[in-house]
């Protein structure tokens, strides 16, 4: 894990209320940050559905949205260190994304994939819980690259390893979904 964004606080002092964007943390697996090209981009929900779709860009910022500040912390974040941040989000709430597709009997995980190979999932209680987000803005603007861009999944109360950039695929599974780092031995909770 990596902080590629060049903003660090000194030890023991608090971080900022609200985060600006180019000072806000950023942890990626990938060396380099993985870039989108949003024209040919589609987010795809399939999986335990009864109405899989694939969304554009532009139909996903014309769905009805939700804005909410939200913390984020990195699951390596040591007491005091500077892999905290807060900001204001704007996307679509996946339970609204959920009821859309209209979800079939025994769904027990909601699983997501992204364009870097990552992977990841929730219980679908928490994934209909109202509070998950697909989010595509960041204090107003797009997301960067190095947030997600063009979409980005955005989870309160987890580790944010579970806010999933980059983000692609949404499908529901009658399984407890195993992700990148759950393959690799970290437990699926927070």
């Amino acid at each position: 894990r990596i902080n590629t964004s060049g903003a660090f606080r000194t030890r023991g002092t608090l971080s900022k209320l609200v985060t600006p964007n180019d000072e806000f943390y950023v942890v990626s697996k990938n060396i380099f940050d993985t870039r989108v090209d949003v024209t040919g981009w589609q987010l795809r929900v399939q999986g335990l559905v009864e109405e899989p779709m694939a969304l554009t860009y532009e139909q996903l910022v014309a769905l009805p949205s939700v804005e909410e500040f939200i913390t984020l912390e990195c699951i390596s974040n040591e007491v005091c260190g500077d892999l905290i941040s807060n900001a204001k989000w704007k996307g679509v709430s996946l339970k609204a994304i959920l009821d859309r597709a209209r979800l079939k009997p025994g769904v027990v995980d909601v699983s997501f994939r992204a364009e870097d190979g990552y992977s990841e999932s929730m219980s679908l209680g928490r994934a209909l819980n109202g509070e998950v987000m697909v989010a595509y803005q960041m204090h107003g603007e797009p997301l960067s690259d190095s947030h997600g861009f063009p979409a980005r999944l955005i989870v309160p109360g987890f580790f944010g390893l579970k806010s999933v950039k980059w983000l692609t695929e949404i499908a529901p599974v009658d399984r407890d979904f195993q992700g990148y780092w759950q393959q690799r031995g970290w437990t699926d909770h927070p």
